[in-house]
C-alpha cells in the first residue's frame, strides 16, 4: 500500500509541475494573411492568427510575399514610415516573453523593438537588403504584455514572430493547491491504514 500511495504521490506531482512549467510557444508566420500591397492594412487594423495578435501604426503596411524589395518565399508584414511600428500582444491578454522573430530591412539599417518593461527603444542594426533572425533574451524580453517593431523610415518587414506564453500567477496557485490536497489525500489515507492496523 506504501508504495501504492508513494507512486500515486510522485506521478501526480510530475503531472503538476509539468502543468506549471509548461509554456506554449505560439509563432505568426502571417501565412495565413490576407496578401496585399502596402497600405492595405492600415492604421489600427489587427490581425490574429494562433492566439497572437498584431495591431497596424502604420498608414504603409500590408502582408507581401515575393514581390517588392525584400524577397521572401512566404507571406510577411510589410511597413514603413516615420515613426510607423506594430504592436503585437497575446489575445487573451496574458503574459509572454519574446523568443525571436525574423526583421526584413532595406536601406538604412537601424529598426527598432520596444517592449513593456523595456523602458524605450532598443535598437536592432541588422544588416541592410537581407533577412536576419533575431533573438531575445533578458528581464526586457521576459514576462511582458506587448512588444513594438519599428522603423525610423525605410522599409521592415517582420515574419516568423515566436513568443512563449508565461503561465499566470493563478494559474500556479491552483496547480500547489492541487498538489497539497493530493499530499492531503494521501497523508489522510495512509494515517487511516496505520490506525487501522
Amino acid at each position: 500500500m506504501k508504495t501504492t500511495n508513494t507512486t500515486l504521490f510522485t506521478l501526480a506531482s510530475v503531472a503538476l509541475l509539468q502543468a506549471i512549467t509548461a509554456h506554449a510557444t505560439i509563432v505568426m508566420n502571417f501565412n495565413s494573411a490576407p496578401i496585399g500591397g502596402l497600405g492595405s492594412f492600415s492604421r489600427g487594423s489587427v490581425y490574429q492568427e494562433n492566439g497572437l495578435s498584431v495591431v497596424s501604426h502604420s498608414d504603409n503596411a500590408g502582408f507581401m510575399g515575393d514581390e517588392g524589395t525584400l524577397p521572401s518565399p512566404t507571406p510577411s508584414l510589410r511597413f514603413y514610415g516615420v515613426g510607423q511600428y506594430m504592436e503585437f500582444s497575446l489575445v487573451s491578454g496574458a503574459h509572454f516573453d519574446l523568443n525571436s522573430f525574423d526583421l526584413g530591412s532595406n536601406g538604412y539599417a537601424y529598426r527598432w523593438v520596444q517592449t513593456s518593461k523595456s523602458g524605450g527603444q532598443i535598437a536592432i542594426n541588422d544588416p541592410v537588403n537581407s533577412w536576419d533572425h533575431d533573438v531575445f533574451s533578458g528581464s526586457a524580453f521576459s514576462d511582458i504584455s506587448w512588444f513594438r517593431v519599428g522603423t525610423p523610415w525605410y522599409s521592415t518587414a517582420v515574419d516568423n514572430v515566436t513568443v512563449t506564453a508565461v503561465p499566470e500567477a493563478s494559474q500556479l496557485a491552483a496547480s500547489l493547491v492541487a498538489l497539497l490536497g493530493i499530499g492531503g489525500f494521501l497523508l489522510r489515507r495512509r494515517l487511516a491504514v496505520q490506525s487501522a492496523q
